[in-house]
């Protein structure tokens, strides 16, 4: 009989047990929503206060609000990743500023940013008052103006540079690039010009033609001329049909990938995270090896020997600076990511 109790005991303790467990995670469930709710009020409450604190203290004027149909403007997200895929980015831009003026408050997915084209709030963010504090106690130059999400966003790529660094260490960023504009004009002239003539070779006569892509690999010849002195001649091996640069090729590759899953990222604020995953990781890793290869290269004492005794690379200046692999790789895919495709969009969308 005593088993037998003992046995109906443990029956009813499991059945309590199993009866209890949909409770209990139902109140952690609710317990846990509350805090994350509480916490990004008290996010948005901090915010908006600093930002009042700055609006007052230089008397800026309260931004015109971009306007959205559905919460947290789930529809401009829909809306951008769909009018990327078509390759109508610049028409959008253009359609939204032509709406709201060249200044105007974005709040999606719950977070406020501002955007600007406007020269003069430019100069100001970036230059003249690049050092304002956002309110006198605070001890970070800079704080005024963020970058918000964007260094955890493009960091598993690009690392610590000018596109993810912001306040001093973006200045500090700046000021290491500046080498960049003293290099040889004459032969980087003469490198543009080579590749100027492989790129109309590359164009069809008398067909349709897709300009962006041969102005992606344009650019990418130059800037890595710009960046290691040597240029991958993409331009060249497109013309000649010739598939022998195959390291070359899944760099250039990769680096295209990884990009795509950047800019989708940052296409959901805070929310990048939802984004990424093994195959951005791989990605990111072919990029960061072949980089580091090159900078490796670049450091030993056989090419120091070598090498001309004139600086002929972005690499080879910043290397007078610093000889941290890590600092010169991110740096190096900063400046690539600003040569490549900022001034391949800029060409196609003039075109």
């Amino acid at each position: 009989m005593s088993s037998t109790w003992l046995t109906t005991l443990s029956f009813q303790e499991a059945q309590s047990t199993a009866s209890s467990r949909p409770v209990f995670s139902t109140v952690s469930l609710i317990i846990a929503s509350t805090i994350v709710l509480l916490c990004f009020t008290a996010q948005r409450v901090n915010r908006n206060r600093a930002d009042s604190r700055f609006e007052r203290a230089h008397g800026c004027g309260t931004p015109r609000p971009l306007q959205y149909k559905w919460p947290f403007a789930l529809d401009l997200v829909i809306d951008a990743f769909r009018i990327i895929a078509e390759k109508q980015a610049l028409q959008w831009f253009v359609q939204i500023f032509e709406k709201t003026g060249p200044t105007f408050e974005q709040n999606v997915l719950g977070v406020k940013g501002i955007d600007t084209v406007e020269p003069d709030n430019l100069e100001s963010i970036l230059s003249t008052q690049f050092s304002v504090k956002i309110s006198p106690d605070s001890t970070n130059p800079g704080a005024a103006y963020g970058l918000g999400a964007r260094s955890p966003t493009f960091a598993p790529l690009l690392g610590d540079g000018i596109f993810t660094q912001e306040a001093a260490p973006w200045k500090h960023s700046r000021d290491m690039l500046r080498p960049l504009f003293s290099l040889n004009r004459a032969n980087i002239f003469t490198q543009v010009e080579e590749h100027t003539e492989y790129l109309v070779n590359c164009i069809p006569t008398g067909e349709l033609v897709d300009l962006q892509t041969l102005f992606f690999r344009f650019t990418f010849d130059t800037t890595t001329f710009l960046l290691f002195g040597k240029s991958m001649n993409s331009l060249q091996a497109t013309f000649n049909r010739d598939d022998s640069n195959a390291g070359e090729a899944r760099f250039s590759e990769a680096f295209r990938v990884s990009q795509d899953f950047l800019f989708r990222r940052g296409r959901l604020g805070d929310l990048y995270w939802l984004i990424g995953g093994k195959e951005f990781r791989r990605q990111c890793s072919i990029v960061h090896e072949f980089i580091d290869e090159a900078v490796q290269e670049a450091l030993s004492p056989e090419y120091q020997k070598d090498k001309a005794a004139d600086v002929h690379s972005f690499l080879d200046a910043l290397i007078q600076q610093t000889r941290d692999p890590k600092v010169l790789r991110d740096q190096l895919l900063n400046v690539m990511l600003a040569g490549r495709d900022t001034t391949a969009c800029c060409l196609t969308w003039t075109l």
